[in-house]
């Protein structure tokens, strides 16, 4: 859980010096095997395809700013590294913002790490956009950028579509970044298990919650993911 910290707030999130991140596995099956004895004449069906482990990372960047006050890209895409993931999940990004040296993060950070980047847009921001973005190792096939119910800043749910190179798994990762106060950010996740609440694929949720579990917010999301 990281506390607000976008361009109208106060608070500091923690830095790319000493990141908190949360990475997990989820297995995700490549087929079914049937179960049973064979009929006579009948063969055995084909061996089903070897289940995907895909690693996932969330990391609140807060625009690169480390604790120490230094605005460091590169160390982010080091810690990034460090954990290997297949996708990431990426919040508080500028794209071209004065106070950044209007540099597009989420290329760089893509550049960096070796990996598909996708940027997803809140708001227009001192020159350019703040938002949140998507890396990704495994292909993506289409990109979208829902947008969210509006609080003390816009938001919106950035979806990839992205497919599996062992299996042809079709997956949808999603993330997010709520904000600000618990009605607002409950209304924002009420509208993400709204958009995919009937999906069949498999639906990976990552992101900022700025929410304690116990809390609406996660009890929400929790029923679903």
């Amino acid at each position: 859980m990281a506390v607000p910290s976008g361009p109208r707030g106060n608070a500091r999130s923690i830095g790319a010096a000493a990141a908190l991140v949360a990475s997990a596995l989820l297995l995700l099956a490549g087929g079914c095997a049937r179960v049973g004895t064979l009929a006579a004449g009948e063969s055995a069906p084909d061996r089903p395809p070897a289940a995907d482990t895909v690693r996932v990372l969330a990391y609140n960047i807060h625009h690169g700013e480390g604790m120490d006050s230094v605005i460091d890209l590169r160390r982010v895409a080091e810690l990034i590294l460090k954990h290997d993931p297949d996708l990431v999940a990426l919040q508080e990004i500028d794209s071209v913002v004065a106070r950044t040296n209007g540099v597009d993060q989420a290329a760089e950070l893509g550049r960096l790490t070796g990996m598909t980047a996708v940027f997803g847009r809140f708001m227009p921001y001192q020159g350019g956009a703040y938002g949140m973005a998507l890396l990704s190792r495994w292909p993506i096939r289409s990109t979208v950028n829902h947008r969210l119910p509006d609080g003390a800043e816009p938001r919106s749910a950035l979806e990839a579509v992205v497919v599996s190179p062992t299996t042809g798994q079709e997956i949808r990762f999603v993330g997010v970044h709520f904000y600000r106060t618990e009605e607002e950010r409950l209304a924002q996740a009420t509208t993400v298990v709204d958009l995919y609440r009937d999906v069949r694929a498999p639906v990976i949720l990552a992101g900022d919650f700025n929410s304690r579990p116990g809390t609406a917010v996660m009890e929400l999301v929790g029923r679903y993911w």
